[in-house]
């Protein structure tokens, strides 16, 4: 019996040995697509734009967590170009970028990773404090996260992608791109202007946008913890807390910051399908771990003046899902 019993406990050590090595990868990036008329041209954060685009996706920011491994990380582009890239990458095109990197829980800072982009004057979200996974790069950098920016090809803003019909009254309203798809055509939505008092918002859906407007809406002072629970709750979980608090904090002041009684930052959740058509993000390891990713994007679409909104027919509203 006793072979037996050593045979059984080594293959119980295997099992366990397998089951740690197994252990995910976790990838988490959040970012923003901006779509409208945004004041500030170009980019938000990174590089400015010397020509205003129609959309751009601003600051994904990605971040590592579970075991600790060496790969390589790509960002691929299927409809635009990179701007801005952090930390330098190993390989890079317009449309593609590729990172060696290593992650550790080392809790040794490097004076040439965390604090690089820090320096733009209107933000000063430090996304170097998400508990995370410690990066060195094929290029020498060192940072808690991997960064870039891109813009959009004007083929990925045609209206059949990004308009948003909405059922009412039994018939459509089309809404500017909120950037729903056809299985949630109803976009729950953050809304945020500026009152004589100081910022206000109001959370709701596309349908009673459309029905009451802009100016018709029932505004409440703005809350950071309100928005930070409703963002938590479009996340469901994926990533966290502390990723969706640097997120905001990064957003609260470009959000806020509106001189124009009638400007308003409209913003809703950006749904995997049009994510992966925005950018798509691989992580091979060189020890075959399992890679998860989980990707929150929000569309933030600024507009000026009463909300466009026109009536279509169900059949040109079925023909735009």
């Amino acid at each position: 019996m006793r072979p037996t019993a050593i045979v059984l406990l080594a293959a119980f050590a295997c099992l366990a040995t397998e089951g740690r090595e197994a252990a995910p990868v976790s990838v988490h990036e959040w970012g923003v697509l901006v779509y409208g008329e945004d004041d500030e041209a170009g980019m938000v954060l990174g590089q400015s734009s010397p020509d205003p685009e129609p959309a751009a996706v601003r600051a994904p920011v990605v971040y590592f967590h579970g075991p600790a491994f060496s790969g390589t990380f790509t960002v691929t582009l299927p409809g635009g170009d990179l701007t801005t890239t952090y930390p330098t990458p190993d390989t890079t095109e317009c449309n593609f970028a590729q990172w060696r990197v290593e992650g550790s829980w080392s809790r040794e800072r490097e004076a040439a990773g965390d604090d690089a982009l820090l320096d733009h004057p209107d933000f000063g979200a430090d996304w170097s404090a998400v508990e995370s996974m410690m990066l060195s790069t094929g290029t020498g950098g060192s940072s808690r996260y991997l960064f870039y920016e891109c813009t959009l090809s004007p083929d990925m803003l045609e209206p059949s992608n990004w308009l948003a019909p909405v059922q009412y009254d039994g018939e459509e309203i089309l809404l500017p791109p909120l950037l729903s798809i056809p299985e949630a055509p109803d976009p729950e939505l953050l809304v945020f202007t500026l009152g004589g008092d100081g910022p206000l918002m109001w959370r709701g859906d596309g349908s009673q946008l459309a029905e009451a407007g802009l100016s018709g809406l029932d505004w409440q002072p703005y809350s950071r913890t309100d928005v930070v629970r409703t963002l938590m709750d479009w996340d469901n979980g994926s990533l966290a807390p502390d990723e969706i608090d640097v997120m905001w904090d990064t957003w609260e002041p470009w959000t806020l910051r509106r001189e124009d009684p009638e400007g308003y930052v409209i913003f809703t959740e950006l749904w995997p399908q049009k994510v992966a058509g925005i950018s798509r993000i691989s992580l091979q390891t060189d020890g075959g771990q399992p890679v998860e990713y989980s990707r929150f994007f929000l569309g933030a679409l600024v507009v000026y003046g009463e909300l466009p909104v026109r009536r279509v027919s169900p059949d040109e509203g079925e023909d735009l899902r």
